[in-house]
């Protein structure tokens, strides 16, 4: 399942899709009941990242997929893979620092020191 959003609009094409050569920007490994709730939530990255950007969603294969285990009994969310690839946009875009917020209790700890070498 690809997802495409450009001036906040989602777009949804179903695959397969052969290999292509853009760098991946990101990924993440969620749990969901079905594609529709994937789809939710890669929607929900995209609305974060807040720019246009191509989103690819498809299923991990489990091991009872591959014969190596029976299938759980009970009823298991799947595993998807979520893939935010990268554009010129992405690559070329300045780097921000990332730093705790404040009100975090992180940011008030004081961290060791690493010993120089």
């Amino acid at each position: 399942m690809r997802l495409n959003f450009a001036s906040g609009k989602r777009a949804i094409t179903r695959g397969p899709f052969g290999g292509s050569e853009q760098l991946l920007a990101g990924f993440a490994l969620i749990k969901a009941r079905s594609m529709d709730a994937a789809i939710e939530w890669a929607s929900r990255l995209a609305a974060a990242l807040d720019r246009d950007l191509e989103i690819e969603i498809g299923p991990v294969c489990e091991p009872w997929d591959l014969g190596m285990g029976p299938k759980p009994a009970e009823d298991v969310p799947i595993r998807f893979l979520i893939l935010h690839k990268g554009d010129r946009a992405c690559e070329t875009a300045p780097r921000r620092a990332l730093a705790w917020p404040r009100h975090s209790p992180l940011s008030r700890r004081k961290w060791p020191r690493l010993p120089s070498l």
